[in-house]
């Protein structure tokens, strides 16, 4: 019997240290993947817990929207206002989660590094840019 537990527990504790590896997520260029909001440069952190996926079917989700969006991101546009370089749009879905800074509509957005996505909306000069991290899925 002793033998047995010998056997079991180290097989079980080694199976359960494989499985929780950490996630390092993909150094990709481009929009597409999912993203967390990390920062937000107003000084306003009550949305932090905020993730957006971009596929690369043009479709967006967002924490705050019960279905799928889409999008268009041209990263070599010149940032400027008032068009931005990063339109989304969640037409067919109910707006009453919505926060204040929410990912909708025309906005400047451009990379920090490949993992960095700074956001703004077009109708703000400063103060209102947010930032997301690319995270694993």
């Amino acid at each position: 019997m002793k033998k047995l537990v010998f056997l079991v527990f180290p097989t079980l504790l080694l199976i359960s240290a494989c499985s929780k590896q950490p996630c390092t997520p993909p150094d990709t260029e481009g929009i597409v993947g999912k993203w967390k909001l990390v920062e937000i440069f107003n000084g306003n952190s009550n949305k932090l817990d905020y993730f957006v996926t971009f596929d690369s079917m043009g479709r967006v989700y967002a924490s705050d929207f019960p279905c799928a969006g889409t999008y268009s991101f041209d990263e070599n546009r010149e940032v400027s206002l008032p068009d931005g370089n990063l339109v989304v749009e969640f037409n067919e879905c109910s707006m009453e989660l919505r926060g204040w800074n929410t990912i909708q509509g025309k906005a400047m957005a451009h990379f920090r590094d490949s993992n960095t996505l700074i956001v703004g909306p077009v109708t703000c000069y400063e103060g209102c840019a947010v930032m997301f991290k690319r995270v694993c899925d």
